[in-house]
C-alpha cells in the first residue's frame, strides 16, 4: 500500500512472484479475512505513521527500498541525520 509495486527487475528474481503477481507483473489483489482489499500506493508513509518529520520519514523510506542495492546499509543508517540528531551531546 505504501511503497507500490516492486520494480520489474526485483520481481524477476523473486522466487514467490507467482503467488502475488500475474504474468504482467501486476499485483493479484485479494481481500483479507476482513474483506479489505489493499492496493499499491493507496497510502503514504507519513499518513500511516501520522508523522510529518521529514528526516524520520526519509530514514524509514531508505530502509524500505525495494532494491537491496539502493537500500540503506546498517552503517549508512547509523550515520543518517535522524539517528545523529538523537544522540546525546558529547
Amino acid at each position: 500500500e505504501i511503497k507500490g509495486v516492486p520494480p520489474t527487475n526485483i520481481l524477476d528474481i523473486s522466487t514467490r512472484r507467482k503467488l502475488f503477481f500475474d504474468s504482467l507483473g501486476e499485483p493479484i489483489i485479494v481481500a483479507n479475512s476482513r474483506g479489505k482489499k489493499r492496493k499499491p500506493l493507496s497510502k503514504t508513509l507519513s499518513g500511516v505513521l501520522r508523522c510529518t518529520d521529514e528526516t524520520f520519514l526519509n530514514f524509514l523510506d531508505s530502509c524500505l527500498d525495494w532494491n537491496p542495492i539502493n537500500r540503506m546499509t546498517p552503517l549508512e543508517a547509523l550515520q543518517h541525520e535522524w539517528i545523529l540528531e538523537g544522540l546525546p551531546p558529547k
